[in-house]
């Protein structure tokens, strides 16, 4: 139940939780114990066992919102709970001998079983069901899932990694594992045990998507990173090429020879598509396996920088903890600029005021036709139809509990245009605790054109800062 047991059990790495799993170890080991000792419980023994089961539900119903609305079979295993204190409990009272309890054990521990299974798998009883597969679908996914487009990668043998572009797989799936199986020399990878110092390398780039388990993910879908790292070849949806998305610098779709961009189509799986084919984006641009640096970065200028001047650094030199004799140190110059922008709030759906709040209703409506109302007219509705719709949402334009929202709103977005005149430095809740949406428009766009743009957001609340790269 410890996260540093895990951590050791783990080769000293880093927590996991199938080690947690170890937890019916030592759970087995007490239940054996009490079997053992069923005929040696004493009044005290049984006190304790009965207070920490009534404690047990206590809880669960305090943390249920005081309701025990609980499924079926969860219901089914508290009253095996019972069943279980009751034998404890009577054995002594009532006489039932040793074989007799054993028997009686062993029937409950069987039903509990079956109980267990009937709520894990049985489609009259469990919502897990809803997430198991069709035999033989995931099978199918793993050879599926770029939809055959490993098959357009290049085969001259040259060094190069892949990875996929951001979103390019919705699904909730340990999707990272397949390009093992695939062959196609991912970038991303999932194991328990992973190399320190590629950890330490990804969160110094300020990598949002390094974790212990994946240390570098899809590379933040960072130019320069994919580059250093050899990224070659990008799979993308097909969607991308009718809605255009952010594709990183130097990357271009791979065209036949006629000018038309290699497709494959969707290759469907029940239950796991992600509804679109796939195309490859390649960049010439990736640096290969081994390369050789004319000059070093010191450790100490490396951490000097910002995380956007490291990974450009890179390109310039190898860092190193102490000097290298007959290399030369180097101290790139920074590439990287501050960009001027104003902030605008989105408060369009900031209810502050009373048409605001009916169609706010109106939107959350299980009627349809009242949904349909609120795409309709947006943010403000007809004069005639305001006392109608005011009606019929139960809206009481004067009440005090409208009026306190309407005030506090108020007072939101005044707080908000006050502290992000001269750049964002709040990012805040409606009144309802709904996140407020937030525009940043750039002062001289077109004078960063072929530029990489980054939101640098830092949690100390200082103001933040968006950078370009040349």
């Amino acid at each position: 139940m410890l996260p540093q047991f895990s951590a050791v059990a783990n080769a000293m790495s880093t927590p996991s939780n199938r080690w947690l799993f170890l937890i019916v170890l030592p759970m087995s080991l007490a239940t054996m114990i009490l079997v053992d000792q069923l005929k040696n419980l004493t009044r005290n023994d049984l006190r304790w066992l009965i207070g920490a089961s009534a404690g047990l539900i206590i809880l669960v119903w305090i943390t249920k919102g005081f309701t025990l609305k609980l499924p079926q079979n969860d219901l089914v295993a508290y009253g095996l709970l019972l069943s279980f204190l009751l034998l404890f409990a009577c054995q002594s009272s009532l006489k039932i001998s040793p074989k007799h309890v054993g028997y009686i054990l062993t029937g409950l521990v069987l039903v509990n079983v079956v109980s267990a299974g009937q709520g894990w798998f049985s489609p009259n009883n469990s919502k897990n069901i809803n997430s198991n597969l069709a035999a033989g679908s995931a099978e199918q996914w793993l050879h599926k899932y770029y939809d055959g487009a490993q098959k357009g990668l290049s085969k001259a043998g040259d060094f190069y990694r892949t990875t996929t572009i951001h979103n390019y797989y919705s699904h909730r799936t340990a999707g990272n594992n397949i390009p093992m199986v695939l062959g196609t020399h991912d970038l991303g990878a999932y194991y328990s045990i992973q190399n320190g110092s590629v950890f330490q390398f990804s969160r110094s780039l300020d990598n949002s998507q390094a974790v212990v388990n994946s240390v570098l993910g899809e590379a933040d879908g960072r130019t320069t990173l994919l580059n250093l790292l050899g990224v070659q070849y990008m799979f993308a949806k097909t969607d991308i090429v009718k809605k255009p998305q952010a594709i990183p610098y130097g990357y271009h779709y791979v065209r036949r020879k006629n000018g038309k961009i290699v497709d494959f189509p969707e290759q469907p799986v029940s239950g796991l598509s992600n509804h679109s084919g796939t195309i490859l984006l390649k960049s010439n641009l990736a640096l290969p396996l081994v390369y050789t640096q004319k000059y070093v970065i010191s450790d100490a200028n490396y951490n000097n920088m910002s995380p956007i001047e490291r990974e450009q650094a890179m390109l310039s030199g190898a860092v190193v903890s102490k000097p290298v004799d007959g290399v030369s140190l180097t101290e790139p110059a920074s590439k990287v600029q501050n960009v001027s922008y104003t902030t605008r709030l989105f408060d369009q759906h900031v209810v502050n005021n009373p048409v605001k709040a009916v169609l706010d209703r109106l939107r959350i409506s299980p009627n349809a036709r009242y949904r349909d109302t609120a795409k309709k007219y947006k943010t403000t509705l007809p004069a005639n139809k305001v006392r109608i719709w005011e009606k019929a949402t139960g809206i009481n334009p004067n009440g005090k509990p409208l009026q306190s929202v309407l005030a506090k709103n108020h007072q939101i977005v005044e707080r908000n245009e006050a502290q992000n005149a001269n750049g964002l430095h709040l990012m805040d809740n409606d009144a309802q605790g709904r996140h407020l949406s937030y525009q940043l428009n750039i002062n001289n766009p077109q004078k960063y054109r072929n530029s990489e743009l980054y939101l640098v957001i830092d949690a100390s609340h200082t103001p933040l800062t968006q950078q370009w790269i040349a």
